[in-house]
């Protein structure tokens, strides 16, 4: 078997550098605790990420959200479809899930306004 040469190392420890900051990187701003924003009949609510059970009720039906270990996800629907509660979980900010046929929409908000980040269709 061949030795290692020192430009072999180097290029080892530059690979393990490069994974560790690449994980630091995409792993920033994860303890954040974001928010869950509803919106229902005009009405705008804003509710922390802590665990419970949110129940929403406008003239159209009635939905109800779980929160649980900061995600969020629609587990029951008076709408006929109930494509809103086959979404799955809400993790990330910008995660939505729209109830047509109720007129409710939930968004995960980020919690802070620097991490609101805008794409090239809504520049």
């Amino acid at each position: 078997m061949k030795e290692m040469k020192k430009y072999d190392i180097l290029i080892i420890l530059l690979c393990l550098t490069g994974i560790g900051l690449s994980f630091l990187l995409l792993n920033r701003g994860r303890g954040n605790v974001n928010t869950l924003l509803i919106c229902s009949d005009g009405e705008k609510k804003v509710y922390s990420m802590e665990d419970r059970i949110i129940n929403v009720e406008n003239r159209y039906g009635r939905l109800s959200i779980k929160i649980q270990d900061g995600k969020a996800k629609v587990i029951t629907s008076d709408c006929p479809d109930k494509i809103c509660v086959h979404r799955g979980w809400l993790k990330n900010p910008g995660d939505t899930v729209v109830c047509l046929p109720l007129r409710i929409m939930a968004v995960i908000e980020p919690a802070k306004e620097e991490d609101r980040r805008s794409d090239a269709v809504t520049r």
